[in-house]
């Protein structure tokens, strides 16, 4: 799997400490996504530098809903507030700003699109506005 799919993934759901089983689950998590919603190339490298096309493919915002479903952040149309809020205090990339995620994650909780796939993205992007999560570098 390319570096920059994983990093760009971890975008999406509030990176977390890597251990080894995380890594297979997540590899095959991002596998599945994948083979559901192929997403391009450019739109990976694009988020992985931190920009979100504001005007995405609808595979892309399905990929991410996806992943996120898959992650227990997304369900039935709503963002799993408490779940992030709970994997957000593992993630170091963020530790100086740990007390803004609830009401960081509050805020776009509300993010409201066309369809699930598009609420997805609105929430995506919402915390990423709002450093809700830090891109990782590799």
């Amino acid at each position: 799997m390319k570096v920059v799919y994983f990093c760009f993934t971890c975008v999406l759901l509030a990176v977390i400490p890597i251990k080894a089983d995380y890594v297979e689950n997540f590899k095959a998590i991002l596998e599945s996504c994948q083979k559901e919603f192929p997403i391009t190339q450019d739109d990976k490298e694009k988020a992985l530098a931190g920009n979100l096309n504001p005007n995405p493919s609808e595979a892309f915002k399905c990929h991410l809903k996806c992943v996120m479903e898959k992650k227990d952040l997304f369900k039935n149309g709503s963002f799993n507030v408490d779940h992030f809020v709970e994997i957000s205090q593992k993630n170091p990339l963020i530790k100086d700003h740990l007390e803004d995620i609830p009401k960081i994650a509050e805020k776009c909780k509300s993010a409201s699109g066309s369809n699930d796939c598009d609420t997805a993205f609105k929430i995506t992007a919402c915390l990423m506005e709002n450093k809700g999560f830090v891109m990782p570098h590799h």
